[in-house]
C-alpha cells in the first residue's frame, strides 16, 4: 500500500531501516568503500603472488581473510571457491565476482582492493645504491627503475645489461639477442645515454621478470708521484694509454723520477704480479711510442728523493691499498 504524503513511517520500515544500516556497519571493513577500487594504475594486470581484499556486503564467509592469487592465477574463496584473477584489473574481477554471486544476491555490492604487489617484479643488480627486487605496481621505464633503485653507484660502468624472459617478448632494443640456450633475450644499453636522454627509445617500458645488471666499472690505477692520485674508469669498450692515465691523474708533481715509472699488472688471478718498465720522460717527449693499459693495471710513478729505484711488494700492496681508499672517498 502506498502511503499519503506526511504520513509517518510504520514501525516495521524504521526497523527494516535500522537492521541495514547495522548490517552495513558491523561488515564494512574500517577504511573501505563502495564501488569500483581506485588502486593506483587501473590497467594493472593482477598476477600470482598479489594478495588481495574482497569484501561483499551481507558475506562475511569472503570479507574476513585477505587472499592471495595462486601460481595458477586463481583465488579460492568461500562459497564462489575458486575463481581466475590473473590477468584481470581489479575492475575485470570485480565484475566477475559480482556476476558469479548475483546466484545468490541481488545486485551484490563488492569491493577488492591490493593489499601486497608480487607478481610483477624487477630486479636491479650490481653497481647501483639501491640493489633488489622491485614491484611493477604500474608501469615502468628503464630510466625510472634506475630511479627507483637509488641510481647508479659512483663505481658503476658505462654499460647497462637488460635480460627478459623469451615468453614475455623480444627486447625492443638495439642489438638485443636470445641467449644460447632461447630462454632470455639480452641486451646493452649505454648508461650516459640512457641517463642524458639521448635515445629515448633506449627507455624501454620494463615487464615482470626483467633483471637489470650494472656492473662495476673497468679501472686503471695511478699512483706516487701525480697531483691526483687514483682510479680512472676505462668506458666499455675502450682502452686507456699511460698518457691518457696520467693526464686524468692530472699530470707529474715536481721531484718525480718519471723515467723509472713501473706497470704493475696481474694477467691471470693467483699468478705473480708482472713489473712492465716505462719511461714517461720519454712518452712525454714522444720518442718512444705511448703503452695501451689493461683493466686493472696500476701504473706507478716513483719519487726522485730517497731510495725508491726499486719498488718492493711490500711497497706496492701498501700503495695500491692508499690508492684505492682515495678513489672510493
Amino acid at each position: 500500500m502506498i502511503r499519503r504524503a506526511g504520513m509517518p513511517p510504520r514501525w516495521w520500515q524504521v526497523l527494516s531501516l535500522a537492521a541495514y544500516a547495522a548490517l552495513v556497519i558491523t561488515t564494512v571493513p574500517q577504511g573501505f568503500s563502495f564501488g569500483p577500487p581506485v588502486a593506483g594504475n587501473p590497467a594493472y594486470k593482477l598476477g600470482p603472488e598479489d594478495q588481495l581484499r574482497v569484501w561483499v556486503l551481507g558475506l562475511n564467509e569472503i570479507s574476513a581473510h585477505p587472499v592471495r592469487v595462486n601460481s595458477g592465477g586463481e583465488i579460492d574463496l568461500p562459497v564462489l571457491g575458486r575463481v581466475q584473477a590473473g590477468g584481470c584489473t581489479l575492475e575485470q574481477l570485480r565484475e566477475v565476482l559480482r556476476t558469479k554471486l548475483s546466484r545468490w544476491l541481488r545486485d551484490p555490492e563488492v569491493s577488492v582492493e591490493i593489499l601486497e604487489f608480487g607478481s610483477h617484479p624487477v630486479t636491479v643488480l650490481g653497481a647501483v645504491n639501491k640493489p633488489g627486487v622491485y614491484q611493477l605496481q604500474s608501469g615502468r621505464t628503464l630510466a625510472e627503475m634506475l630511479s627507483l633503485a637509488g641510481g647508479p653507484a659512483r663505481e658503476a660502468g658505462s654499460v647497462l645489461l637488460v635480460s627478459r624472459r623469451a615468453e614475455q617478448g623480444p627486447l625492443p632494443l638495439s642489438g638485443a639477442a636470445l641467449n644460447p640456450e632461447g630462454t632470455f633475450h639480452v641486451a646493452t644499453v649505454n648508461l650516459d645515454t640512457l641517463m642524458k636522454g639521448g635515445s629515448p627509445d633506449m627507455n624501454i617500458d620494463l615487464k615482470a621478470n626483467d633483471v637489470l645488471s650494472l656492473p662495476e666499472a673497468e679501472l686503471v690505477y695511478v699512483l706516487g708521484a701525480v697531483r691526483k692520485p687514483g682510479g680512472f674508469t676505462i668506458k666499455q669498450g675502450e682502452t686507456m694509454s699511460v698518457l691518457q692515465a696520467l693526464s686524468l691523474a692530472e699530470g707529474l708533481v715536481p721531484g718525480n723520477a718519471a723515467g723509472r715509472s713501473r706497470i704493475l699488472r696481474r694477467s691471470v688471478e693467483k699468478e705473480p704480479i708482472v713489473e712492465i718498465p716505462v719511461n714517461v720522460s720519454r712518452l712525454f717527449a714522444g720518442k718512444t711510442p705511448d703503452v695501451a693499459m689493461r683493466s686493472q693495471d696500476i701504473l706507478i710513478v716513483p719519487s726522485s728523493t730517497g731510495k725508491q729505484v726499486a719498488l718492493r711488494a711490500t711497497d706496492t700492496v701498501l700503495q695500491v691499498v692508499s690508492g684505492v681508499i682515495i678513489w672510493r672517498r
